[in-house]
């Protein structure tokens, strides 16, 4: 609950220290995607990104440049918290305005070589010796004692404001800053392709200016980092935390701890809550690897059997597997499952009969007897009866291979039946077999998969034909004797015929006779 105490942190800005502001409003803006904390704390100045989704309302984003690879993208903010985020921009930009505008009259080449007039600096002329209470006002100190830790003469009428610039600000600048213009090393290997100089960082700010004791230099620039950021919501030694100072406390009157990354795994674990998908969230977090995800999943493990029973039974509903079949067999589609137990005593094998086949093929096991003749199938095994996939084994992963490879084989040709059939009518014919069988690979694969499928079922097709020369045999002889039978009817049929004209001609004779 830390983090959202922050992030609707109720004090107005102008009762809050610099350091207050700066932490809430990097807490909010943390709150509004999950992000981690350096990636906040190097936004540009001009972050916000305004677009019309499809459904024709008004989204906002904030620019960034995502670590570990990522790269630049807008990262969308939830909308319950864009009037947060405006609110933590606007106050940062108002904070960080006077930074921003020392790191411009640095990186101007017209003025970068004169004295930067700040608020309390001494109206006189560049080139005029400045007394010792002059010269801690151009340079921000306050007192001459400032002065000697500085390595600086405290004598008066020692310094110009150019001297005091050329040989006290600008090294000083370097020295701290000695990739000026940008604000890192890699900042200033991107350039003019995307790295980001001080005049542009939202962060960018004067020395000091988060101290709550000492004073900000107005001639000194500063870009806080994460330690910073840590250090004021978890507090040290020598400081108290934002919590201990504005008395937060948890259930148990503890004081609150609180990083900032630990913002980025309740936001993740949130987006699994509703129900985003990993390449939704890993997409939304600038994370590379889907998998990485579960580090960032803390829901307990009731939450996530609950969650995903609704989605267990809608595919369960959809693809129509019921639960395991005890010593049974149901039909899925266009395959039949056969389940059998494991037999637990010697009665259970009695019914077994002995398999004199079992050839091996690419998606499970052929029971045609090859002693009595060949395959005449033409491997076209998933179409034939007499051929069995058999889920589990110690091959069943490279058979799973297999049928995926050949789906997506199948998947390309029904692409091109699809393409030529819009311009050959006869090609639709061709189009619906392939779908047919795009359809019925796909059911497999899905059977196979699916955990509701009992180690050791066997699955057949449900209307395969058998293909050997002895089926075809005994189906021509069956055609044979239905031919002779409706011969042998036909004829009877005309002799029938013949006697009933004899009659009708006789019948007719007599009664002209009349």
């Amino acid at each position: 609950m830390a983090s959202y105490h922050l992030s609707a942190f109720t004090p107005l800005p102008w009762t809050l220290s610099q350091k207050d502001i700066f932490t809430t409003s990097v807490i909010a803006l943390l709150m509004c995607a999950p992000s981690r904390g350096l990636e906040i704390l190097h936004l540009p100045e001009n972050l916000a990104f305004k677009a019309t989704d499809k459904f024709g309302k008004e989204q906002t984003g904030l620019r960034l440049h995502a670590s570990k690879g990522f790269g630049a993208y807008v990262k969308w903010v939830w909308s319950e918290m864009v009037p947060v985020a405006e609110r933590a921009i606007a106050m940062i930009r108002a904070m960080t305005e006077e930074g921003r505008k020392l790191a411009r009259h640095l990186e101007d080449p017209q003025s970068k070589h004169r004295f930067y007039r700040h608020e309390n600096c001494p109206a006189v002329p560049d080139d005029q010796p400045l007394t010792t209470e002059q010269v801690c006002l151009a340079l921000g100190f306050s007192a001459k004692g400032t002065l000697r830790k500085n390595r600086l003469k405290e004598a008066t009428r020692t310094y110009t404001l150019q001297q005091l610039w050329d040989t006290f600000v600008l090294p000083r600048l370097m020295e701290m800053h000695p990739h000026f213009p940008y604000i890192s090393e890699a900042d200033h290997a991107l350039g003019q392709k995307g790295g980001l100089k001080f005049s542009e960082a939202l962060f960018c700010m004067l020395r000091h200016q988060l101290h709550l004791t000492k004073g900000t230099s107005p001639i000194s620039l500063w870009m806080p980092d994460l330690s910073d950021l840590n250090f004021a919501l978890t507090g040290a030694r020598t400081q108290k935390s934002i919590f201990e100072r504005y008395e937060y406390t948890n259930e148990q009157g503890g004081i609150l701890r609180l990083t900032s990354h630990q913002i980025r795994h309740l936001l993740n674990t949130e987006a699994q809550r509703v129900g985003l998908t990993d390449e939704q969230i890993a997409h939304w977090s600038g994370r590379k690897r889907v998998e990485q995800n579960a580090v960032y999943d803390h829901r307990t493990r009731e939450e996530r059997v609950e969650q995903a029973r609704d989605v267990v039974e809608m595919l369960q509903s959809t693809i129509a597997l019921p639960a395991i079949v005890e010593n049974g067999s149901y039909t899925v589609g266009p395959w039949v499952v056969n389940t059998v137990n494991k037999p637990r005593a010697l009665t259970d094998i009695d019914e077994i009969q002995p398999q004199l086949t079992g050839l091996k093929t690419l998606y499970g096991e052929c029971r045609h007897d090859w002693s009595f003749a060949p395959c005449e199938g033409f491997v076209k095994c998933l179409d034939c009866s007499e051929h069995a996939c058999i889920k589990g084994g110690g091959d069943a992963e490279t058979k799973l291979k297999r049928l995926h490879a050949l789906h997506a084989s199948v998947a390309a040709e029904v692409a091109n039946a699809e393409l030529i059939a819009r311009e050959d009518v006869d090609a639709e014919d061709w189009l619906k077999v392939q779908q047919r069988y795009l359809a019925k690979v796909g059911q497999l694969i899905t059977i196979l998969e699916s955990e509701t499928v009992p180690e050791g079922a066997v699955i057949r097709t449900a209307q395969g034909q058998s293909p050997t020369h002895l089926h075809r045999a005994l189906r021509g002889l069956a055609a044979n004797v239905l031919k002779q039978e409706s011969v042998r009817l036909l004829q009877w049929n005309n002799c029938f015929g013949l006697w009933i004209v004899a009659r009708l001609q006789a019948r007719a004779s007599r009664y002209r006779q009349r």
